[in-house]
């Protein structure tokens, strides 16, 4: 399976706190991340490495995806890896403070799903990662705007 890992990163004009609590809380995950709906957390108890949350993905359809939270390190870094749904991925968000607020990191390493995939990553690699990061960007705008409002 060929993976793909893209980048992107923003500045958020609060304090790094309250932008890792909004951002890495699955009930906020909709108001930012694209494609996502009807958000919950399976496991019982308190949230943390382990911890099981679904969601509905808009990808040619509806899909259900399953994510498993990797990395838990309040207030600076939140993972999660999804194995079901249209692809796996393996998701990271970091978070530091700097002058004037915390920057944010958003990277995503998604595998094929399938050989024919696998074979158009290698030769539209440039392409493809271009367009992740770009998504990715688009996330961190929105995660901005919706953070800056409150």
């Amino acid at each position: 399976m060929q993976t793909m890992e893209a980048t992107a990163d923003i500045i958020i004009s609060k304090p790094i706190k309250e932008v890792f609590e909004f951002a890495a809380a699955p009930k906020n995950w909709d108001k930012w991340v694209k494609g996502i709906s009807n958000v919950q957390i399976i496991t019982q108890g308190k949230y943390r490495v382990g911890t099981v949350v679904t969601s509905d993905y808009e990808y040619r359809g509806v899909n259900e995806m399953r994510y498993v939270v990797t990395a838990w390190k309040p207030p600076n870094l939140h993972a999660v890896r999804a194995k079901d749904g249209p692809f796996p991925f393996d998701g990271r968000i970091r978070f530091e403070s700097v002058e004037g607020g915390t920057r944010v990191y958003n990277t995503i390493s998604a595998g094929s799903d399938h050989k024919c995939v696998s074979v158009m990553w290698v030769v539209g690699r440039p392409i493809f990662k271009r367009m992740m990061r770009g998504q990715l960007g688009r996330e961190l705008v929105e995660l901005k705007e919706q953070i800056e409002k409150e």
